[in-house]
């Protein structure tokens, strides 16, 4: 049985804005680097074999502080980049809504192939993340994998695991610098933990 930690990375400088941040390469703001830490602590006693995260810096960052003191290689793939929004990055729910009307379903979690204007759509994170998991298949079954990631990459493996479609990815919340975990064995997968915050302590 393969254990999965699955961790969104911590607060960045511009989730307070409430805008769609998605391919844009933030940075962790302080309280982020101090959440970054607490997870850290939460994992240190934990046997991790591998960590894999995205190729920007908020979820590379949140990765590199868990990993020390693990002595183990970062893994940087792009399939667990966050979704690129296109014309639509940096923009709030309303703006889009203005700009974008026919996005509401999108943003409503209830259209997964509709793409973002020189964006992907759910759907295309749903692929590339499907992709990634079937380079997890290298491990063995006895290892515990740790994957620092985005809201809607670590949904979409979520679905991927529990065998459910691109459409239910919005049934579950992933805030940031939360714990999920997922067990997987020969034929399936049980999610054992959902958005475990309680290592952050107040601290957002």
């Amino acid at each position: 049985m393969t254990r999965l930690i699955l961790v969104r990375h911590a607060v960045t400088t511009e989730n307070h804005s409430n805008r769609f941040w998605g391919i844009t390469d933030l940075k962790l703001s302080e309280a982020g680097l101090r959440q970054a830490e607490l997870l850290h602590d939460r994992l240190a006693k934990e046997h991790l074999d591998a960590i894999y995260c995205s190729k920007l810096t908020r979820s590379r960052k949140t990765a590199e502080i868990i990993a020390a003191g693990h002595e183990l290689p970062l893994y940087e793939t792009p399939e667990l980049n966050e979704c690129n929004f296109g014309d639509a990055e940096g923009l709030t729910f309303d703006e889009i809504n203005v700009r974008f009307p026919d996005l509401l379903q999108v943003l409503l979690g209830t259209d997964t192939s509709t793409r973002f204007p020189d964006g992907e759509s759910l759907e295309d994170v749903f692929q590339r993340t499907g992709s990634f998991i079937h380079r997890l298949q290298e491990h063995g079954m006895n290892e515990t994998v740790c994957i620092v990631g985005h809201g809607t990459p670590l949904q979409t493996i979520i679905c991927h695991l529990l065998g459910l479609s691109a459409g239910f990815w919005h049934r579950f919340r992933i805030d940031r610098a939360s714990l999920s975990t997922i067990e997987t064995y020969e034929g399936g997968a049980t999610l054992t933990r959902l958005n475990d915050t309680g290592h952050l302590n107040g601290v957002n």
